[in-house]
């Protein structure tokens, strides 16, 4: 597994620490630039924002450096963040990626579920 991220501010930094730490491997995307903008506007809706589109160029630009796990923090409330893991997913699906994504959030206010897909993120089986 090689696991992959948005580049979104200096937060690349926490994220790679904390997936090397537990012995995972990481493709952290280049800086975002027009030519991450411009891949990901090529499979991005035209009423997309532009942090969806930028996502989308990181991981164009991760899976050509290996990587094949995408994480990303999901929202709940009004903001579309929430949605993204998900709208990613099937439009890099569409497109050709074979991506694994893995949104990090409690599902329905379980704290549970996000330590299960912290463990499988880690590679550890959950008993139980």
């Amino acid at each position: 597994m090689k696991v992959t991220f948005p580049h979104m501010g200096n937060a690349w930094i926490v994220i790679q620490t904390l997936f090397e730490s537990l012995n995972v491997e990481v493709v952290v995307p280049p800086v975002n630039s027009k030519r991450t903008l411009n891949l990901g506007t090529r499979l991005s809706p035209e009423s997309a924002c532009l942090p969806l589109k930028l996502n989308l160029g990181n991981y164009i630009e991760a899976a050509n450096q290996g990587a094949d796990t995408i994480v990303i923090t999901g929202g709940i409330g009004p903001c579309r963040f929430g949605y993204y893991g998900e709208v990613e997913r099937e439009i890099m699906r569409d497109a050709g990626y074979d991506y694994e994504v893995v949104t990090l959030e409690p599902p329905n206010g379980s704290l549970l579920g996000l330590a299960k897909r912290i463990r499988f993120l880690a590679g550890t089986k959950i008993h139980g």
